[in-house]
């Protein structure tokens, strides 16, 4: 596939370049320092670079953020069957690998599954 005229004049936006060096690592938005000298390089509005920065950190933050809620378990009593079945497949799953469990089966036998180990791990 061959990259047209406009792909590589894009690549020398300033928006482009601060994306670049900002996802290296290299331009977060408490080094003002940093900044300056892009907004010099590129001839581009401090403030506004700043901000565009700023913008490019929260939306790095809330991905982060996304996958963290992706991987982790809701906080339920794994005990009570409404519960358990108000959980997606993903979620019945990724309790059954955490705990060393099979994860094939209708979602009925997950449910139980589910159920047996956490009623057979209460403490007396």
């Amino acid at each position: 596939m061959t990259t047209s005229t406009g792909d590589q004049i894009d690549k020398f936006l300033p928006s482009v370049q601060i994306k670049r060096l900002f996802n290296e690592g290299k331009l977060p938005s408490s080094e003002d320092r940093s900044l300056q000298e892009v907004c010099s390089q590129y001839n581009v509005d401090e403030c506004g670079c700043k901000s565009y920065v700023q913008h490019l950190e929260f939306l790095d933050a809330k991905a982060k953020k996304r996958v963290r809620e992706r991987n982790t378990l809701p906080l339920i009593s794994w005990t009570i069957e409404k519960d358990v079945k108000a959980l997606n497949k993903k979620q019945q799953n990724m309790y059954l690998k955490q705990k060393g469990l099979k994860i094939s089966g209708s979602k009925a036998e997950l449910i139980d599954r589910i159920l047996t180990h956490a009623r057979g791990n209460l403490m007396p």
